[in-house]
């Protein structure tokens, strides 16, 4: 996750994008964070293989574009599986994670419509999301901004 000060604009982002992206395989994607809503779907019967795997990643989408009031939407990545799903293959219904795109404040549109997985009524929410922390400029600590800060240094105020 790359964190800038500031609000820089997209444009001048992404002139960037090949220095930032050098590093990484190329499959990975600059994306901006505003806009995206990470959302979970609770409640969903845990689909296997015949060989006890769970259903991929792509599997989960394909289901999930089952739902029309979903189809059209734009996800950042495919939906994946919670990791109690994961951790616990016994376990008969579960939880999975996907992030829509929401550039124009619709998400109460996807929140407010059934969903429905492999035939079940399941439960869709906003899901909460880690909330990046910033160095304090006087104690470096990450549990709090300088504003914020306990220490009563007046070089920092």
């Amino acid at each position: 996750m790359l964190t800038f000060t500031g609000k820089p604009q997209c444009a001048l982002i992404e002139n960037y994008l090949v220095v930032f992206l050098k590093p990484f395989p190329p499959i990975y994607q600059l994306v901006t964070n505003q806009g995206f809503h990470k959302l979970a779907v609770h409640g969903v019967p845990c689909m296997c293989h015949t060989d006890g795997s769970l259903l991929t990643s792509r599997e989960l989408h394909n289901e999930l574009c089952n739902n029309l009031h979903l189809c059209h939407w734009q996800m950042l990545d495919q939906p994946q599986w919670t990791h109690a799903a994961l951790l616990n293959p016994s376990k008969t219904e579960t939880s999975f994670l996907f992030i829509l795109c929401n550039n124009n404040n619709t998400i109460n549109r996807a929140l407010c419509t059934l969903c429905y997985m492999y035939g079940k009524l399941c439960k869709m929410v906003l899901a909460p999301t880690f909330i990046q922390h910033r160095q304090c400029k006087k104690c470096f600590l990450l549990t709090h901004e300088t504003a914020k800060c306990p220490l009563n240094c007046p070089l920092y105020k």
